[in-house]
C-alpha cells in the first residue's frame, strides 16, 4: 500500500475527531507527512482505549455487580413510558453491545437457566411500515409483504455485491433455524456491518437524519456517508 492510501486511510480512522482531521491535513500541506501519519495513529489508538473503557465501566463491570446468589439477573422494567416501549434498568438489557461494538462479546453472559429460553419480540418495524403506507413506496411494500429479514433485504438493495452474491447462491436472505443450520452463510452474518448500516439508515432517515449525521456515527467523510445514502434513496426513490 502506498504512503498516500495509508495516509488517506488513518485520516479516515480518526476522523471522527475534527482536531485530528485537522492536523493530519496541516501536517501533509507542511511536508511532515509522517507526523500526519504518527497523529492519525495516535488518535485512533486513543478512540479505541475510549471505546475499551466505555465496554469495562459501562457495561463488563456493572454486570459483574449484579447477579444474585444463582449468578442470575433480574433487570428492572418500565412499561409506563413516554413511547410506549419497555424501558429496562439494572443492567439496561437493551443497550448491550452488539455485532462489532460487542469485542469481548458481552452478550454470551446472558444466557437462561437450564429447560428454559430466551423469547425476542419487538414491534416489528412500526416506524416503517408507516412510512412505506405513506409514500406508497414500492421496494418497502414489497419487502414487508415477503416477510423475513427487512434490514437484509435493505443491505441487497443498496449494495450491488451482496445482491451478486445472493443472485450466485453464496449467501441467504433468511433461513428457518428449526431446520437445523443453514447450509451457507446469511447475509445478517457475512455482511453484518453493511445489514448495521441499511438497519441504522432505515430507522434514522424516517427521523430526517442527513448525511451529516450519518458520517458522524460511521467516522467517514460527509461525502461517503451521501454515496451510502443515495444508495438507500435508489432502492427507495417514492420516500425522496
Amino acid at each position: 500500500m502506498s504512503r498516500k492510501r495509508t495516509t488517506v486511510k488513518l485520516i479516515k480512522a480518526s476522523s471522527r475527531s475534527k482536531i485530528g482531521v485537522l492536523l493530519c491535513n496541516l501536517n501533509r500541506a507542511k511536508g511532515q507527512e509522517e507526523l500526519g501519519i504518527k497523529v492519525c495513529e495516535s488518535l485512533g489508538a486513543l478512540l479505541d482505549y475510549r471505546s475499551i473503557e466505555t465496554l469495562i465501566g459501562t457495561f463488563i463491570v456493572p454486570l459483574q455487580n449484579l447477579p444474585d446468589k444463582n449468578d442470575r439477573i433480574h433487570s428492572s422494567l418500565n412499561i409506563f413510558t413516554e413511547t410506549g416501549r419497555l424501558a429496562s434498568r439494572r443492567p439496561n438489557l437493551q443497550n448491550q453491545p452488539a455485532l462489532d461494538k460487542d469485542k469481548y462479546k458481552i452478550r454470551y453472559a446472558f444466557i437462561p437457566e437450564e429447560g428454559k429460553k430466551f423469547i425476542v419480540a419487538d414491534y416489528g418495524q412500526l416506524e416503517l411500515r408507516i412510512l412505506a403506507h405513506i409514500t406508497n413506496c414500492k421496494s418497502m411494500l414489497d419487502a414487508f409483504k415477503s416477510g423475513g429479514d427487512f434490514h437484509s433485504r435493505t443491505a441487497v438493495g443498496m449494495y450491488p455485491y451482496i445482491k451478486k452474491e445472493l443472485q450466485d447462491g453464496k449467501v441467504l436472505l433468511e433461513w428457518d433455524h428449526s431446520k437445523g443450520n443453514p447450509p451457507m452463510p446469511l447475509i445478517k452474518d457475512k455482511y453484518a456491518a453493511e445489514r448495521k448500516k441499511s438497519k441504522a439508515m432505515n430507522f434514522s432517515i424516517a427521523y430526517g437524519k442527513s448525511a451529516h449525521g450519518f458520517s458522524k456515527d460511521w467516522g467517514c467523510t460527509i461525502q461517503e456517508a451521501q454515496q451510502t445514502l443515495d444508495a438507500w434513496y435508489a432502492d427507495r426513490p417514492e420516500v425522496d
